[in-house]
């Protein structure tokens, strides 16, 4: 099967179009469906990462120093 492509775009005026295989309706909203699969994923991975403590960050842990 050749690459199918949907594109869903929203303009500046906040008008939403949609290209691509319109004409099938199964194959627009399993891409969609698939498509939000992939989001869903990718946000779980950007919850994951761990990100190392600045120096600030560490004495604002430590208080006063008591």
């Amino acid at each position: 099967m050749p690459d199918v492509t949907l594109t869903i775009t929203l303009s500046e005026a906040g008008q939403v179009s949609c290209t691509g295989p319109l004409e099938n309706r199964l194959i627009c909203y399993g891409l969609m469906e698939l498509a939000k699969e992939v989001i869903r994923e990718h946000s779980a991975n950007m919850n994951r990462r761990v990100i190392p403590a600045s120096p600030a960050d560490q004495l604002a842990l430590r208080g006063n120093g008591h």
